[in-house]
């Protein structure tokens, strides 16, 4: 019983650790195509210093450095990322047009900015500086910094939601139920080892969690994210679990023995929700997790399932072989 239970665990986390990286891979697909971390990352500056000095900062030689065209789609891409030194470079430079000698200089610039928010921001750091331009430089650095921790937290909560989407599209367009699963895995012990053996065979590869982000100069690698959905697709496809979905919903209406023909679209629609959409929900707020944490739980659940039954005692065995 305990084993059987661990398998089934085992079998399901598996199944969720291979959809979670189909959504994570077509998200990262999303994400480049759409340079979702170039614009969180540009309407980041724009919060932090208002839409005409950010607009400074991106037109900068510096950051212009970053900007690379794409081979494939043919546009520039905007960076995804500026590090620390070329925003307090390309900040200062906008400031006084040309890095500013001295931090009176620095002051004077920053008194001439429009948008009192950020002017007043600037001062207090120039004035915490007490007259060091080195620590002011330090400073600007530490309030980006700390302003691109805000920035990384708007991209998470961004690529979570469009998880949550691919994860519902996934759900109910293959038709993977949690529930049904559960219980053909608790009754099929063919299908609940199958399950374990490629639950052991991806944690002794140690299978990435997903295609690598694009860099600040790296274009997206979309030809690889590619081979990797179609890889993760194939594998899905290899364990053979029992999906439900709407093109099989005839089936399962002849099966229920239901009485009637199956025709129209919202009489078969209704019939195959309500037999499945609980299913559905609880399998799209498990992808919503994300493919590292379920690759993570797989490999805990697999370490357990590898330590193996307790050693039976010798005298049970000598018992159980008829010897005296």
């Amino acid at each position: 019983m305990d084993f059987t239970l661990l398998d089934v665990a085992i079998g399901m986390v598996m199944i969720y650790s291979l959809l979670s990286l189909i959504c994570s891979t077509i998200n990262e697909g999303i994400s480049s195509f759409f340079s979702l971390r170039a614009a969180t990352l540009k309407g980041g500056l724009e919060n932090l210093l208002g839409s005409d000095l950010a607009k400074q900062v991106y037109d900068n030689h510096l950051v212009q450095g970053l900007v690379q065209r794409d081979l494939v789609l043919k546009w520039k891409r905007k960076p995804s990322y500026i590090p620390t030194r070329t925003f307090v470079l390309t900040l200062l430079d906008a400031l006084g047009n040309g890095v500013p000698a001295s931090a009176d200089d620095v002051r004077l610039a920053v008194q001439k900015i429009p948008d009192t928010q950020v002017q007043r921001a600037l001062l207090a750091l120039v004035d915490d500086a007490q007259g060091d331009l080195d620590k002011i430089k330090k400073n600007f650095g530490v309030w980006f910094d700390h302003s691109m921790d805000r920035v990384s937290g708007w991209y998470r909560r961004k690529v979570q939601m469009i998880i949550l989407i691919l994860g519902i599209l996934t759900s109910f367009g293959i038709g993977v139920d949690t529930i049904a699963t559960a219980k053909r895995l608790w009754s099929d012990s063919a299908l609940r080892e199958a399950l374990v053996e490629a639950a052991k065979q991806q944690v002794s590869q140690q299978q990435p969690a997903a295609s690598p982000p694009a860099t600040a100069t790296g274009a997206p690698d979309f030809q690889k994210m590619s081979q990797d959905l179609n890889n993760f697709q194939g594998q899905l496809s290899a364990l053979n679990i029992p999906t439900y979905p709407y093109n099989n919903v005839c089936a399962e209406w002849k099966a229920a023995q239901h009485p009637g023909a199956c025709e129209g679209f919202f009489g078969p629609l209704g019939f195959w929700l309500r037999r499945h959409w609980l299913g559905f929900i609880i399998t799209s707020a498990a992808l919503s997790l994300g493919a590292p944490f379920w690759f993570d739980l797989l490999n805990k659940l697999v370490s357990m399932r590898s330590a193996g039954q307790k050693p039976v005692p010798e005298a049970a065995v000598i018992q159980a072989q008829g010897q005296p």
